[in-house]
């Protein structure tokens, strides 16, 4: 079977909707036609596009329908079939899908059809016996479901920390955005004076890209240098102007030579240390090249936007700058994935052509292995094409820092810490709670009552189900009655599977807490 696209699967699920409304329009037009005596059943069918049996069907199922039951009356296709939940229940399940996944909380395939049943037993929906016996909705269920949803897909998550997922709030992303204005305010920065460093890893042994194989072969090699490469240290500089600063290299020896950085890009420098990891003392080297290149002074600042890794945060380091005319702007901890414009937009593209100019490199040096000696050329391959102008402009402009922009994310970007967010801490000398808690005292006791509701409907027993409602979802006809027209929800998904939420933190002592961001000026 051919596949599909997810746009073309759009489009034919547009299609068929417009399908749907086309026909259930023509089918009121042509009831109303043949009562009122205009035309003849035949003719009525004809001339709206429509089926003479399903019109015939229909003006009787009018006709005999009572006079207040005819404002919601149904003349929508009958397919033979009905589903579980209607359009307005599905997209209930997929905005809760979705929602749960941006809080990195997301439900796999089973989770999927164990709530699904929940929800559906919940809501006394009638669904089929497989599902009470297996206490979850079928795989063919979700299938269908995943293809009338399509912006529903299966991907395999990310590994996230907690500590990531967490520090991304509001708090801390405010008090970052406003330490920023504070600087802009005071040294009035252009973009040829905005930049940010990070350092990132470069290895002898690199990620092979997808190959072509034969169909059903389970094991497929690809040559690389070694099964664990050594780590070589880059410290790069990007400007919000678009330019770059040549990097620089830390490599894992105990002394540098020149050699080491031959075919890198042009003005690049290096250092060395056992570990091949950045320290206070090749930091400190990193913003000597950094002042060097950009000219820098005190009567000449730059914003320098960087982690608070203990290395950039020395008394070294911060007397060196201030001597130098840099101002020192840290992130907040573990945000750099959202805030620093370095990994927004630039360290991806850069592994991609770096693993793709190794792999050439292999491809012309058969069964030879890939040196620290070699890294600083395959850098100056990679290192150019990714860092663009257009790729260095849009970090800052997706990260909110130039041009300023406090309200670049959305509340969708913080859902990741929604597990974590608090109003106000409780402190446990005086049990002082805050917020109206008369108002929370209600809204509990509403949930708790709902909760007691479904946990019954929950614990009911299968031989308890009424036998009537074991439905074959086979060539059945259904017809459009005022049975089966949706009736409101009893619970929302939210409801029977509440997010995850972790319970308020009690203070035992009075300490003040820490800064989570650092300015120096």
């Amino acid at each position: 079977m051919p596949k599909i696209s997810r746009k073309d699967q759009q489009r034919r699920i547009e299609n068929s909707k417009k399908s749907h409304e086309t026909y259930k329009e023509n089918m009121k037009l042509a009831v109303e036609t043949v009562l009122s005596g205009e035309m003849k059943l035949r003719t009525a069918a004809q001339a709206y596009n429509v089926s003479k049996s399903a019109l015939h069907r229909i003006v009787k199922k009018y006709k005999n329908s009572a006079e207040e039951d005819r404002t919601q009356f149904s003349f929508e296709r009958n397919h033979g079939f009905q589903q579980i939940f209607d359009d307005v229940e599905e997209k209930m399940l997929s905005e809760y899908l979705i929602k749960a996944c941006q809080m990195c909380y997301g439900l796999t395939v089973k989770g999927t059809c164990e709530f699904v049943y929940k929800f559906a037993v919940a809501n006394e929906k009638v669904v089929p016996q497989s599902w009470h016996t297996n206490k979850k909705a079928g795989i063919e269920w979700i299938r269908l479901f995943r293809k009338r949803q399509p912006q529903l897909t299966l991907r395999t998550p990310e590994p996230t920390s907690l500590s990531r997922a967490t520090s991304f709030n509001k708090h801390n992303v405010n008090l970052f955005f406003q330490n920023l204005q504070r600087v802009l305010s005071k040294y009035k920065f252009n973009t040829n004076q905005i930049y940010n460093c990070d350092e990132t890893g470069v290895t002898t042994a690199h990620k092979p890209p997808k190959i072509i194989a034969t169909v059903g072969q389970k094991q497929v090699g690809k040559v690389t240098s070694s099964e664990r490469g050594v780590l070589v240290t880059m410290c790069v500089a990007i400007c919000a102007n678009g330019q770059y600063m040549p990097p620089f290299f830390v490599f894992p020896r105990k002394n540098f030579k020149p050699h080491m950085i031959n075919c890198a890009p042009p003005g690049s420098k290096g250092t060395a240390h056992p570990s091949g990891w950045m320290t206070v003392e090749n930091f400190l080297k990193f913003v000597e090249h950094l002042v060097e290149v950009t000219r820098c002074s005190v009567n000449n600042h730059i914003l320098l936007i960087l982690d608070n890794h203990e290395s950039h945060c020395d008394i070294k380091v911060l007397n060196f700058c201030k001597d130098n005319g840099v101002v020192l702007l840290t992130l907040p901890p573990h945000c750099s994935h959202k805030l620093q414009p370095l990994d927004v937009s630039c360290f991806g593209p850069f592994k991609s052509y770096y693993n793709r100019a190794m792999d050439d490199w292999l491809l012309n040096h058969p069964a030879t292995p890939v040196t620290i000696y070699n890294i600083a050329e395959l850098t100056g391959k990679a290192f150019p094409q990714a860092f663009i102008p257009s790729n260095i402009i849009k970090g800052f402009q997706r990260t909110g820092i130039s041009p300023y922009d406090p309200e670049v994310f959305s509340e969708a970007d913080y859902l990741s810490s929604y597990v974590t967010d608090r109003r106000q801490a409780v402190d446990e000398g005086n049990k002082s709670y805050s917020t109206d808690q008369s108002t929370s005292n209600d809204k509990n006791e509403e949930q708790l009552s709902r909760a007691e509701i479904f946990e019954q409907l929950e614990t009911t027993p299968d031989n308890t189900i009424n036998q009537n409602q074991q439905t074959d979802y086979g060539n059945t006809s259904i017809e459009p009655t005022q049975q089966n027209q949706p009736k409101k929800l009893l619970f929302s998904p939210e409801e029977v599977r509440p997010h995850v939420k972790c319970q308020n933190r009690v203070r035992t002592q009075n300490k003040k807490d820490k800064k989570t961001i650092y300015c120096f000026n």
